[in-house]
């Protein structure tokens, strides 16, 4: 079994590099679009059976044109959806940066268990996420899950056995451009990370 986690569709918020987090109104823009078909051939390749999506609109978004591409199915997995940022939702870094230098700050050090004012801790991402993830291991389906950066982070972070205090170091050096893939591959007794972030226009 191979489950593919991809990064949603390009959104006008990622281009300023805003919270989005729990902000449900948030659609893909048209590059997204044209992101999702470079990505069809390769999808196409995959004996990929069902769909898995966030709520939030930018994935479902790119759910169900994906579904329509490829003729499949999409399961909707609320505890798929980003991680809450409370206060700083709809700031973009600078101004988190600006406005709250302390518990920023303090982030910075501990992404693992501070979290924004009235948000959620990565911790407890990671948990709520887990347990879906474990559901559709269960299905031994071959399987695309739709999701946000930081929830595949969090959950390669997990197969890898890497502690999310070490958060920061991990998504520098495994960018997730909106649509990249990346691999579990689910054996008999282990889960095993593959490749991760592929950009759709170098899969050839």
């Amino acid at each position: 079994m191979i489950v593919y986690l991809m990064r949603h569709a390009q959104t006008d918020d990622n281009l300023v590099k805003r919270y989005t987090g729990s902000n449900d109104s948030v659609g893909i823009n048209e590059e997204g679009k044209k992101q999702l078909k470079a990505l069809v051939p390769f999808l196409k390749s995959k004996k990929i059976e069902v769909i898995f999506s966030s709520p939030f609109k930018r994935c479902l978004e790119t759910s169900l044109l994906l579904g329509k591409y490829l003729g499949l199915k999409v399961m909707i997995e609320k505890n798929l959806k980003e991680v809450n940022y409370g206060k700083w939702q709809g700031l973009t870094s600078a101004e988190v940066q600006k406005r709250f230098p302390e518990i920023f700050k303090a982030r910075g050090k501990d992404p693992a268990h501070v979290a924004p004012p009235g948000g959620e801790t990565l911790c407890d991402m990671q948990k709520r996420v887990f347990k879906v993830i474990k559901t559709i291991i269960s299905t031994k389906k071959n399987c695309l899950i739709v999701t946000h950066g930081s929830c595949i982070h969090a959950i390669l972070m997990y197969f890898k056995g890497i502690n999310l205090k070490k958060f920061w170091d991990f998504t520098q050096k495994y960018k997730l451009a909106n649509c990249s893939i990346s691999e579990l591959f689910v054996l008999k007794n282990s889960v095993e990370v593959g490749k991760i972030g592929w950009i759709p226009e170098r899969l050839g």
